[in-house]
């Protein structure tokens, strides 16, 4: 989903929830998963676990309600360990 970022406008996140709490992956382990799948601009750059959904009456999540979850500082986002080294053109 998209979140609010005060550089970028908006930045992609992943809002996880883990089958195993107890051993959850972690966002390197996320990050180089989805770097294998997908272009690099669509992995996500911050990465949020939960342990449930909100969801509605019928299942489908309510994703307003993970946004207002970050917006109110309720989740936070964990990071990765690794450093992303990028190419500077002159």
């Amino acid at each position: 989903m998209g979140i609010a970022d005060e550089k970028w406008g908006e930045i992609v996140a992943a809002l996880i929830r883990p089958s195993d709490p107890a051993s959850p992956p972690t966002p390197d382990e996320l990050h180089a998963w989805c770097h294998e799948r997908i272009a690099a601009h669509k992995t996500p750059a911050a990465w949020y676990f939960v342990p449930n959904y909100p969801t509605t009456a019928s299942g489908k999540i309510q994703k307003f309600v993970l946004k207002q979850w970050i917006e109110e500082g309720r989740i936070q986002p964990e990071l990765r360990k690794e450093t992303i080294k990028v190419a500077r053109f002159a």
